[in-house]
């Protein structure tokens, strides 16, 4: 070898990962005229031909047609793209090793199968024929210069090749290294403490070089590095927009449905069609199928808000106005040409989007494969090749600072700089080999005789590995101990063997660990946004949306951010519909309204489906109001058996209510809301909340502010009827799972006996009872058997009894002390972002949320009133 010395007008062949750094090398030198490319370049440009690699895929992909009625295992996957790809670099294998075709296995049926396949195509010109084909017909190379130090086994035949005709072979500089080891928490904190070594220790960063073996690693060294302000190097190829914007509308072509319109939008085919996607998600038509024309339609019933139908109509507008745009163009894309489906992707990107160098390097390398693949392209389906093609385009993103930090795949180190970093060097990501897998795996090439063993391949990239960090002056190498989610890794084992010596904690700076934080409002900002003519409006359920989570509360109320419309029958849908169904009845039969007729039933809830059907005239919704009917039945039923058993009448049905709390001198407290029944007798009243799901009252939420709703009822409910409230209940909709055995065995019979249906009634009802707190000993007039309501008792002794009792007055006062201080805290600006998990559950601005997963726990706001204490100290607990 020669010593690493460049000459004026010569050509340098070096490693991929070695560009830049010759580049910097050549500079220092101040040669002239010199030539920098890698092997696979340099052989590639002795082609005088011209060969397009890529075309062989269609050539192969024809030729497959020709034998897949003689295939049975691989029929199915024969001309699919990833298929042929597999089979053709294979191909490359036998032609670079000069395998023949009967020199294949023929072992099982399946490899008599491969034999087929590969002979139809072992004729055609791949890589390694073309390189050979180029090699032979050089001449002197004695102005070539070659610098890779870790040549794979393909690589050094042709290093040989171009070695006899003259090319010189450079040495690398010879060191012997001096090495650091650590390790880090996780894989960020590993690139933290990097940065701090970098900064701490005053680098030259031109010295520097970060190689990674695991190459996800990349996308946290640049955020990390950016905020160290490190200038570094980044060499990418990443997937163009445009060419999967292309692959997109090739498959619209193709097969013209909602779902691949919808792909087509979403990826900015047409440039910015939010409002078209708007539509789309709630109505998955066809391009050319019209959106529902609510304008002119006539509701029967208060299932939708005026205002959600305003912003139906707004929506589908807007979405009109768009996809009368884009219409014509959607249409060129129909033509059976497969010419002018060509031209019509191309003219629909360069209609729809600002040209720029990214928009022009793609744009050339999708012309180039729409002209170079035509003539292949016999059939409307034959596209579907091209499809995937395009989507194999990259676009290189290379950084053109020369001054910065080298960062490269460590499997493409060709020469360690004076300080290298090796990170993530664990037992999974530091070993660079990998097995021949898929159709021609590892069982299948161990009875190819030309094939080099498993053993030969594994040895050679194995000491290659190794041979990386042989070479240098200062190597640190590091790992993380576990990724984010608490996995934990292993340090390399070929690591530790070299090294002989454990690691060490990489020393972290946490204060330079910037924390995301929510900054607080400005007391000023608060009352501007949350307070008009002195008052804060809102509903006992924001003030229990702000404690479950304070920054939800700030994006409803605050910011007014609309959560998104739901298609279809959400929770609420039913919750609304089921609410507006008992309405009816009591309205109509008063406390007879639960025996009510099936066909009356079935004509109230018709009247909502009507509605939703003209909101959603795409949706079947035929089995939904079959469940819908039965389960009004069954609650029907558990209601009839509650209103038997109790002398109290239903009064009123979604009762509106207000009051005003003053909050401090200059604001008040504006709540507004409904109770969804209220109950009567002549002198005492309950309140009924209906649920869509089982729900208890249970202390800890009501006095952490949580559950706040059930007792501002009963508070405001005794101010406004002058009577003894009895009770705040809920009431659940949701018919669960019955806790009852199909068959049990009677002890004295011995026999098996099957539960009865009054058994089952008996369980139905027992599980349905209404879940709340009693305020009142006069419990009888509401459940003469106990069986209705839970805490109450029926003794021999004592007769029907409430077991906890509670002042009504007492937990008022809690109730409006709360509603004080979640006032205060909201006009104090508080938006911390620190959710309950009940709060994460259904909310809608999750995907704006940077919330960490980590739940608060909520305490307790104000002292227990006495009458809660008393039955704690007497040893009871209260739901």
């Amino acid at each position: 070898m020669e010593t690493k010395k460049y000459v004026d007008d010569s050509i340098v062949i070096v490693a991929q990962g070695a560009l830049r750094q010759t580049q910097k090398e050549i500079l220092k030198q101040q040669v002239k005229g010199v030539e920098i490319t890698t092997l696979g370049r340099f052989i590639q440009s002795l082609d005088k031909t011209n060969t397009v690699e890529w075309t062989l895929c269609y050539e192969c992909y024809q030729r497959f047609k020709g034998i897949e009625n003689q295939l049975h295992y691989f029929k199915n996957s024969l001309l699919s793209s990833s298929f042929i790809d597999e089979c053709l670099n294979f191909l490359d294998l036998l032609h670079f090793y000069e395998i023949k075709p009967d020199e294949l296995p023929c072992i099982k049926e399946s490899d008599q199968e491969l034999k087929i396949i590969l002979e139809s195509i072992y004729d055609l010109k791949t890589r390694s024929i073309c390189y050979k084909e180029n090699l032979s017909s050089i001449g002197d190379l004695s102005h070539v210069y070659i610098h890779i130090v870790h040549p794979t086994l393909m690589e050094e035949k042709y290093i040989q090749l171009l070695v006899e005709h003259q090319a010189h072979l450079l040495s690398p500089y010879l060191n012997k290294p001096a090495y650091e080891y650590y390790h880090a928490n996780n894989p960020r904190c590993e690139i933290e403490s990097i940065a701090q070594k970098i900064i701490d220790e005053k680098m030259d960063i031109n010295d520097v070089m970060i190689a990674l073996c695991d190459p996800k690693s990349s996308t946290v060294l640049a955020s990390v590095f950016d905020r160290y302000q490190i200038p570094y190097h980044l060499s990418l190829s990443k997937s163009s927009s445009y060419a999967f914007q292309a692959a997109s509308l090739l498959e619209f072509a193709l097969n013209p449905t909602p779902e691949t319109f919808y792909e087509c939008l979403t990826q900015n085919c047409f440039g910015d069609m939010s409002n078209l996607i708007k539509a789309q998600k709630i109505y998955p038509y066809a391009y050319d199928q019209p959106y529902p024309d609510l304008q002119n339609q006539t509701f029967h019933s208060d299932l939708f808000s005026e205002y959600e139908i305003k912003d139906f109509i707004s929506i589908i507008h807007k979405a009109n106005i768009q996809k009368q745009k884009i219409i014509p163009y959607c249409q060129s894309l129909m033509s059976s040409d497969i010419q002018n489906i060509l031209y019509g992707v191309d003219e629909i990107l360069r209609h729809f989007h600002k040209p720029d160098p990214a928009f022009h390097s793609a744009m050339r390398k999708i012309q180039n494969l729409f002209t170079d693949s035509l003539p292949y392209l016999k059939e409307k389906e034959d596209i579907r090749l091209l499809i995937d093609e395009i989507r194999k385009i990259k676009i290189a993103e290379n950084d053109q600072r020369m001054n910065s930090v080298t960062v490269i795949p460590y499997s493409q180190i060709n020469e360690c700089l004076p300080i290298t970093f090796v990170i993530s060097a664990t037992q999974s990501h530091f070993s660079d080999f990998t097995p021949m897998s898929g159709i021609f795996g590892e069982n299948y090439v161990a009875n190819i005789e030309k094939f080099p063993s498993l053993m030969t391949r594994y040895q050679h990239d194995h000491q290659k590995m190794l041979d990386r960090i042989q070479n240098g002056q200062r190597i640190i190498i590091s790992y993380p101990l576990s990724n984010y989610l608490g996995k934990n890794y292993e340090s390399s084992l070929d690591i530790e063997t070299l090294l002989q010596k454990e690691s060490i904690p990489y020393p972290l700076d946490q204060a330079n660990d910037i924390q995301e934080t929510i900054l607080p409002l400005s007391e000023d900002t608060a009352r501007h946004i949350y307070v008009k003519n002195h008052e804060m409006k809102g509903s006992i359920s924001s003030l229990e949306k702000y404690v479950g989570c304070p920054y939800a509360y700030f994006l409803r109320y605050g910011c007014h951010i609309k959560e998104p419309l739901e298609v279809g029958f959400n929770v609420q849908k039913i919750g609304t519909l089921n609410h507006a169904v008992l309405e009816t009845l009591v309205n109509r039969h008063q406390k007879d309204y639960a025996k009510a007729s099936l066909d009356e039933i079935t004509q109230i809830i018709d009247l909502y489906m009507h509605d939703m059907k003209i909101v959603f005239p795409h949706i079947n919704f035929d089995l939904i109001r079959e469940r819908l009917i039965e389960n009004m039945k069954m609650n029907l039923f558990i209601l009839e058996e509650m209103e038997d058993h109790s002398s109290m009448k239903p009064q009123y049905c979604e009762y509106k209510w207000e009051r005003i709390l003053p909050i401090n001198e200059t604001v008040d407290l504006h709540l507004v809301g409904y109770v969804d029944r209220i109950d009567t007798s002549e002198t005492a009243f309950r309140v009924l909340d209906y649920k869509s799901s089982q729900k208890k009252l249970q202390k800890d939420l009501v006095f952490s502010g949580q559950q706040l709703q059930l007792c501002t009822y009963l508070m405001q409910m005794s101010d406004e009827l002058k009577l003894r409230p009895l009770g705040g209940f809920y009431y659940s909709f949701q018919n669960g799972k019955l806790e009852l055995p199909y068959q049990k065995l009677a002890r004295r019979s011995k026999l098996i006996e099957t539960i009865s249906t009054e058994a089952i009634q008996k369980e139905m009802i027992r599980s349905n009872r209404l879940q709340g707190w009693i305020f009142d000993e006069n419990v009888e007039i509401m459940d003469d058997d106990a069986t209705h309501v839970t805490g109450l008792k029926n003794t021999k002794s004592k007769g029907i009894y409430a077991s906890n009792v509670f002042k009504i007055d007492e937990i008022s006062d809690c109730i409006q002390e709360m509603m004080k201080m979640i006032a205060l805290n909201i006009l104090s600006g508080d938006i911390r972002l620190e959710p309950n998990e009940a709060a994460c559950l259904f909310c809608k601005y999750r995907p704006i949320c940077r919330f960490n997963g980590s739940y608060t726990e909520k305490k307790q706001l104000v002292e227990l009133p006495p009458c809660m204490r008393k039955e704690e100290d007497h040893g009871q607990t209260v739901e």
